[in-house]
């Protein structure tokens, strides 16, 4: 369920900067998720919508280097 509905937003194109701002800000719990397909699927996302703020990049780059952390221990 989660993995497509990321999927889908990845291919959506927001109409204005505030609304990729909301996209931004309700995926990013989901950085935080147990599944890695949900945390690299909101990772694609996020990506994707990046060139709205700095801010939403580093947030990537600190979970992302948190979960590979976790995974190989």
């Amino acid at each position: 369920g989660s993995i497509y509905i990321l999927d889908s937003l990845a291919t959506y194109s927001p109409a204005e900067a505030r609304e990729t701002e909301m996209i931004l800000e309700r995926i990013c719990p989901r950085l935080n998720h147990t599944n890695p397909g949900v945390v690299l699927a909101a990772t694609r996302v996020m990506m994707k919508y990046s060139f709205i703020s700095t801010f939403y990049i580093i947030k990537i780059k600190n979970q992302l280097i948190c979960y590979c952390f976790t995974v190989t221990a």
